[in-house]
């Protein structure tokens, strides 16, 4: 292998191994809203070592990490794995910002590699009197930067302590955060930059963050800190580039809590996709990531499928039927569905799927029954977090991916000269029968398999489960079988793995 393939081979160990130690994605509360970015140096040599972290603690607390270990490659992004993992293990069980860095300064210590690596931790509370609080810590790390709602802006004072495992003395400092105020944190490589002045590097930061703050001011509520975050970064980037890498934490205080989604619909078919519509768009508005997105409207959807199906008697006159939906963001940082109905639960008749729980309960990390006095009330709850961006090039792109959650389509079904199918949108309720009807034509005349194609799909509800796992096996049928196709990571695979029903995995979505 020549000069030039050990480079990209070592740059691509070191991303794949960043992209595997560092976190997906940033917690999402109710009151403090919160965005990172990560740039990767261009420089090989100089990639591996910083790392962020956000971890609730309850009550609308979370604490803030950001990290920097000392070296370059493979090493470093090891070592910066190790940190991490003690770091975000003593702020858990310490909820204290000195007592967690004593006790990453202590593993530090006794391991070479990690000494003379820097951080700070911050733990903010918006719920500390009018308001709010910040209590944080420093070791050996770049003072935190606050940008006032009224547009001033300044450092913290740095509390101190040295780099971790030197064995100097820790201690915090505190601050009043208000409302609309945003708390910057990072790391040396967005001062330390090539061809930049270092004598005017913190106040180059802080007009940047300022500006970028005035500029993100007109977001949509709740966004400022996703816009200040890449704004910040490529003001300060986009001329001279970066010598190492670059992390950029950011979180608002917001002057009030997301307002709960609330729905009361009469038990209709229709009901199953108004419902995925409405949380669709209050779940886009959390700017959470499509992947969580997907795993409540799945959950949620079989829900209220069950309730339209079975809460009432058939023929039972709308106006007296109710699917109630009440969605609420926790100051776990969780997400929280209640679907409940008036009705009497009945039996399943015969044919019917018994998948739709078991499935709803696959998508999320929490699926009860609560009791009721009348109907049947079940929640699900599910930690959902906002994308963090692990960026290898210039910093832009960012709100793709929650205009594209909003928009799912229903059902389109594309069929092949030869009787394939290829299906995209979403498949819920009111469109199983139509996927029935084309799965028994394709299936009625061929001698061969017919391939249903998966990749387009946004929603493979537990009805359509039923039509195509019961095409598949074909045997002792007159019809021939099916072969489902889709690519690894899809809506369609979770859904198949999640219900053990047979597919081929394919490379990705047809062009």
């Amino acid at each position: 292998m020549d000069r030039e393939g050990i480079r990209q081979r070592d740059r691509y160990v070191v991303t794949a191994m960043q992209d595997a130690l560092l976190p997906v994605g940033v917690v999402a509360l109710p009151r403090v809203d919160v965005a990172a970015r990560y740039l990767l140096s261009e420089d090989d040599r100089s990639a591996g070592g910083d790392w962020f972290d956000t971890v609730p603690l309850g009550d609308g607390r979370v604490g803030l990490v950001v990290g920097d270990v000392v070296g370059q490659g493979v090493t470093a992004a090891s070592t910066m794995g190790q940190l991490r993992a003690v770091l975000t293990a003593a702020l858990l069980a310490r909820e204290d910002p000195v007592e967690a860095l004593e006790e990453a300064s202590r593993f530090a210590a006794a391991l070479p590699e990690a000494r003379g690596a820097t951080a700070v931790v911050a733990l903010v509370d918006p719920a500390a009197g009018e308001r709010g609080s910040l209590r944080y810590c420093t070791a050996g790390h770049p003072p935190p930067l606050v940008v006032r709602a009224d547009g001033s802006a300044a450092f913290l004072p740095v509390t101190g302590g040295g780099p971790l495992g030197s064995g100097t003395p820790l201690q915090a400092a505190e601050a009043a955060l208000g409302p609309g105020d945003l708390l910057l944190l990072y790391t040396d490589g967005l001062l330390v930059r090539p061809d930049a002045a270092a004598a005017s590097s913190l106040d180059d930061l802080l007009a940047a963050a300022t500006d970028a703050c005035r500029e993100a001011a007109p977001a949509a509520a709740g966004a400022v800190a996703e816009a200040a975050c890449e704004l910040t970064l490529e003001r300060l980037t986009r001329r001279t580039g970066v010598a190492d890498d670059v992390t950029v934490l950011a979180a608002q205080l917001l002057p009030s809590r997301t307002e709960d989604l609330l729905l009361d619909l009469p038990a209709l078919p229709d009901t199953v996709r108004v419902v995925r519509l409405e949380l669709g768009g209050w779940l886009a508005d959390l700017r959470l990531s499509s992947i969580d997105q997907l795993a409540l409207q799945q959950a949620v959807g079989e829900l209220v499928g069950n309730a339209v199906e079975h809460a009432y008697p058939p023929g039972s006159q709308a106006l007296h039927t109710s699917v109630r939906v009440r969605a609420t963001h926790t100051d776990a940082g969780c997400i929280e569905v209640d679907v409940s109905d008036r009705g009497r639960w009945r039996p399943r008749p015969p044919g019917g799927t018994h998948r739709g729980l078991a499935l709803a309960s696959g998508f999320v990390d929490h699926l009860e029954r609560v009791p009721a006095d009348t109907g049947t009330h079940l929640r699900v709850r599910h930690r959902a977090l906002r994308p963090a961006h692990l960026l290898t090039a210039t910093p832009g792109g960012a709100g793709a991916e929650t205009r594209a959650a909003r928009e799912q389509p229903g059902l389109s079904v594309r069929r092949s000269a030869s009787g394939d199918l290829a299906l995209s949108g979403a498949v819920d309720p009111l469109s199983v029968d139509r996927l029935a009807a084309e799965v028994r034509r394709s299936t009625a005349g061929p001698d061969r398999p017919v391939v249903v194609d998966l990749s387009a799909v946004t929603l493979l509800c537990s009805g359509a489960v039923q039509v195509l796992s019961d095409a598949v096996p074909g045997a002792g049928s007159a019809h021939a079988p099916v072969v489902l196709r889709t690519p690894a990571g899809s809506v369609a695979e979770l859904v198949l793995e999640l219900t053990r029903v047979p597919y081929e995995t394919i490379e990705g979505p047809p062009g």
